[in-house]
């Protein structure tokens, strides 16, 4: 994941799945994305977010990315945005988003 100036989204570590997540065709994934961790002002202003799969490494190439659709006007991110690790339900993909 990676915000408007191509800066990369750090991974909550805590979010791996026990198993590597593998998709069959029609298959759905999901991924939790935590835009910021605090509630100061010290946030920047993102109008575009970028997600760009990769395999086994962040350097490993799959295939190209889609520009998400956010809200009119943007969102806030921090430097402590997160975002966690492809899994295979949604609550084990945005638990780890509420257990820091």
């Amino acid at each position: 994941m990676e915000d408007g100036d191509g800066r990369l989204v750090a991974v909550f570590e805590n979010s791996k799945p026990q198993t590597e997540v593998t998709l069959a065709p029609g298959k759905e994934a999901y991924a939790g994305l935590l835009l910021r961790q605090s509630n100061d002002d010290v946030s920047t202003l993102v109008k575009n977010l970028a997600l760009a799969p990769h395999g086994q490494s962040p350097d490993t190439n799959t295939g190209e990315g889609v520009l998400l659709e956010l809200p009119k006007g943007g969102v806030r991110m921090d430097d402590k945005a997160r975002v966690t690790y492809w899994n295979s339900s949604s609550e084990a993909a945005v638990s780890p988003l509420f257990a820091h």
